[in-house]
């Protein structure tokens, strides 16, 4: 590895002396490569390749980064240096930089991030937005996944050199978001009852988890029972008026509201009426309660 930089060196010593900062910066890389201190040699060569490009500065910032264990960046600036970006290389060095490469690319790492289909999911590794499969170096990173109905998520994840992990983290959703608030008004004198809920006289007003209920209503001439729908993070409302001609309990849906919004939600069979538009719960719909 040292034979590949010393002969860098003679590439460059005409190129590197029009510019004494960069030649200075490069000298002392050289000087931290020998003894040992990779990290050092590495952030002074860029900064040397920064003032000035040309193929040795390249080629030993490349071999640094593979003895910080920086393989994916290791692996661009071969790329770069086999592609021409800064300067010509020979074909005897074209080999060598593909050989290096090929070690550096056997140590690169693959972090695939399984999550389901999710709108407006982000997933960050190290901080940086990645689309589900990321090139990272061996060691831990911090994966991180935001989404607009899920709490938050931080892990620590560790890969080996070379190793390919699926990671497929279990998402929380957020607490406002798994449970719902119903409401009921029933005419005066009507009792109501969600299984596994509540009840109340006239007016049930409950926050349950989202899911399907039975509600039974008593009074009128008896009791009766239907299914409600409790939406996640939202307000499902019914009401229940006595029909104007015969004694039977009409439903009229209110629709759900989201995030101030409203949306109708059909939880129960439409009955003979069309549906009316309302300014506040949008579309209201007549239901029978009766058999």
């Amino acid at each position: 590895m040292i034979r590949s930089l010393l002969v860098c060196l003679l590439l460059s010593s005409s190129a590197l002396a029009q510019e004494p900062d960069a030649r200075a910066l490069f000298e002392q890389a050289n000087a931290a490569t020998a003894q040992g201190r990779f990290a050092d040699a590495r952030d002074l060569y860029r900064r040397s390749l920064e003032l000035e490009g040309n193929p040795a500065t390249a080629f030993n910032l490349a071999v640094a980064l593979t003895r910080t264990g920086e393989f994916v960046e290791a692996v661009q600036r071969f790329d770069a240096l086999l592609e021409g970006e800064h300067g010509r290389i020979s074909r005897a060095q074209q080999r060598e930089v593909r050989n290096l490469q090929r070690d550096a690319e056997r140590n690169v790492a693959t972090l695939d991030v399984r999550l389901p289909p999710i709108d407006g999911l982000v997933v960050r590794v190290d901080g940086q937005r990645v689309a589900g499969t990321s090139r990272v170096d061996p060691g831990e990173h911090l994966v991180s996944v935001e989404s607009p109905r899920h709490r938050p998520l931080e892990e620590r994840v560790t890969l080996e050199r070379g190793e390919t992990l699926e990671f497929a983290p279990t998402l929380q959703l957020r607490p406002d978001l798994t449970r719902g608030r119903l409401v009921v008004d029933a005419p005066e004198g009507g009792h109501l009852s969600v299984a596994g809920g509540g009840e109340a006289m006239d007016h049930l007003d409950l926050e349950l988890e989202a899911g399907t209920y039975e509600l039974t209503l008593t009074g009128g001439g008896g009791g009766r029972t239907r299914e409600v729908v409790v939406e996640a993070g939202a307000t499902s409302r019914y009401e229940i008026t006595p029909a104007p001609t015969r004694r039977v309990w009409l439903w009229v849906l209110a629709g759900v509201l989201v995030a101030g919004a409203a949306a109708t939600v059909v939880a129960l069979s439409l009955g003979e009426k069309p549906p009316r538009e309302d300014a506040v719960y949008g579309s209201i719909a007549t239901l029978s309660f009766g058999p």
